[in-house]
């Protein structure tokens, strides 16, 4: 689904995501998942917590892309407490992610979180 307009509050979202290399490849390849995030920004701005959720999408960014660099770059340790927090980050947000959009399916086929 297009929005033909979409709200302040899911742009700048968009645009936070746009920001992560990991989660703009994401969105890209799932339209599904694009929309679940406008959907949620629109909701998490209605009852006033856009800043929760902003807070975890950006942890979400921050460890996905940290994952990244670090299996490229950095030692085994490094990298298992990368996949710990990116796991924990994949989790809340495909917990806040449900709260804003109870309606919404999995996405990926039965996935458990919309970060799978």
């Amino acid at each position: 689904m297009n929005h033909g307009t979409i709200s302040a509050p899911a742009s700048e979202l968009l645009e936070l995501i746009r920001g992560s290399e990991v989660l703009r490849s994401l969105v890209e390849e799932h339209a599904d998942l694009r929309e679940l995030l406008i959907q949620a920004a629109d909701a998490a701005a209605k009852s006033s917590e856009l800043s929760r959720l902003f807070e975890v999408v950006a942890l979400a960014a921050c460890t996905s892309d940290r994952a990244v660099e670090v299996s490229c770059n950095e030692g085994r340790a490094e990298l298992e407490e990368i996949k710990r927090l990116n796991a924990r980050a994949s989790e809340t947000l495909g917990a806040i992610l449900r709260e804003f959009c109870p309606g919404a399916r999995p996405l990926g086929g039965g996935a458990s979180s919309a970060a799978n």
